[in-house]
């Protein structure tokens, strides 16, 4: 079966096909936090047709992230910019939270197989800017390492594994610590069983929880997960949201 009608990709954009303001009551309705809205004014990525690509920080309007706050996350990930690339994020956008503007960032699985325990490899035959870039990665995340695991001592984030989940959660520390309120989702999609020939799907959102905190387990606690992480200027919240998929492929998170 085509990669391009199955998959976690696939259903984010067809739900992000749906009316701009049903789709923004859709999103606050997954966030279910009294202090979140998601309004039809907002801007997200992909979506729909008109936008299908992933976003990366870099590409979000001036709107959205400034050119300052753009710059200095660059600056802070990579060492050598130009053409090199930084996390893609399955889907991206504004939201208000306590009444500023803020950013959603969601990592969406459609199965078992797709949330990685891999570090960050350097190919042996990488480029000087390509090692420099990659240690500078390491320092980035290592720094939002140092900051959070003085607050908080069981979170431990780096590049040697896990690194996915590294990366968004060190990418929601620099926002926060920027002054930018961050809401931090791994969605869930709920049996979606054309996957099965890739991976496990998820059956139901007790199986999520149960295989989601074992793989957060060394990384991130469970028992952080909703709960407000102080950065500085601001704070992220990390959450693990589920959505079930009808047999028509339908996304339902009512």
């Amino acid at each position: 079966m085509s990669q391009h009608n199955r998959g976690s990709r696939y259903h984010l954009l067809q739900w992000t096909r749906m009316e701009r303001n049903s789709f923004a009551q859709s999103l606050t309705r997954l966030i279910n936090q009294p202090d979140v809205t998601v309004g039809v004014d907002d801007w997200w990525r992909p979506n729909g047709d008109s936008n299908r690509l992933e976003a990366r920080t870099e590409t979000l309007p001036d709107s959205v992230l400034s050119q300052e706050h753009k710059s200095a996350v660059r600056n802070w990930w990579l060492r050598h910019p130009r053409g090199a690339n930084t996390p893609n994020w399955d889907f991206i956008g504004s939201v208000t939270i306590k009444g500023a503007k803020g950013l959603l960032l969601i990592e969406a699985k459609s199965h078992k197989n797709e949330a990685s325990c891999d570090g960050k490899l350097l190919k042996f035959d990488a480029s000087e800017k390509s090692s420099e870039n990659h240690e500078h990665i390491q320092k980035a995340i290592t720094e939002a390492n140092c900051y959070l695991s003085s607050k908080h001592p069981d979170i431990s984030i780096s590049t040697d594994s896990h690194y996915q989940l590294a990366n968004r959660i060190a990418y929601a520390w620099k926002f926060a610590s920027l002054g930018i309120p961050v809401i931090l989702i791994y969605l869930g999609l709920l049996n979606d069983m054309k996957m099965q020939d890739v991976g496990e799907p998820f059956h139901s959102e007790s199986d999520l929880k149960k295989f989601m905190n074992g793989y957060l387990n060394d990384v991130f606690p469970a028992e952080l997960l909703g709960k407000e992480i102080h950065c500085g200027l601001s704070s992220f919240r990390f959450f693990l949201r589920s959505i079930n998929i009808s047999d028509n492929g339908v996304l339902l998170n009512e």
